[in-house]
């Protein structure tokens, strides 16, 4: 909420209604299918089950226009409720969930500081990823030059009665001066996967 201590002066112990009534239409406006959560005094979050964006930035305008609309009968007071809203995407790479929080209200700052009412996705920082691809590459092109690569063969063993190995995968490992891998698969991250030599 863009406005919340000026809501609290207003409504001294009335605030606590408010946020009452806020948490209500937030249980009214979004499906069972969700989880809507009070994270911090003036700070709600919900943890929304789809991963389509288009559909994410609509839902939260629908509820940003329904605290705009409901929010004047919201304690009887007829005031003004404003709010912004950071949407942070989840996916197999994402960091832990206090990271995704921080994501969230980084971009909820940034809608606040665009727009009060606003909505904004979080974007990672392009120079860090830029940063990061870039020495991605110049460790695979030394270790080509080095020849610091080397397969490993894992089997892949068939859970069905009497079947065995039925197939193998083949691993592709960069090592350091001591034959021990040099880097981790958790480190080498999708953001490491480096462009081919032009």
């Amino acid at each position: 909420m863009d406005n919340f201590h000026e809501l609290q002066e207003a409504l001294q112990q009335g605030s606590d209604i408010m946020m009452a009534e806020l948490a209500t239409l937030f249980r009214d406006k979004v499906s069972q299918a969700h989880t809507c959560a009070r994270l911090e005094k003036d700070v709600f979050a919900i943890l929304y089950q789809d991963a389509n964006l288009d559909k994410t930035m609509r839902i939260a305008e629908l509820i940003r226009k329904a605290i705009m609309k409901e929010g004047k009968n919201i304690a009887g007071t007829g005031l003004n409720i404003q709010c912004s809203i950071g949407i942070a995407g989840i996916n197999d790479n994402a960091p832990h969930y206090l990271e995704l929080i921080d994501r969230a209200e980084e971009a909820a700052n940034a809608a606040l500081d665009a727009n009060k009412n606003g909505i904004s996705f979080y974007q990672a920082p392009a120079k860090a990823t830029e940063d990061q691809t870039d020495e991605a590459v110049d460790l695979i092109r030394d270790a080509m030059v080095e020849d610091s690569f080397s397969l490993h063969f894992q089997p892949i063993v068939s859970l069905r009665a009497n079947k065995g190995i039925c197939n193998y995968e083949v691993l592709l490992r960069l090592q350091d001066e001591d034959n021990a891998d040099a880097i981790s698969q958790a480190t080498l991250s999708p953001a490491w996967i480096a462009p081919q030599p032009a």
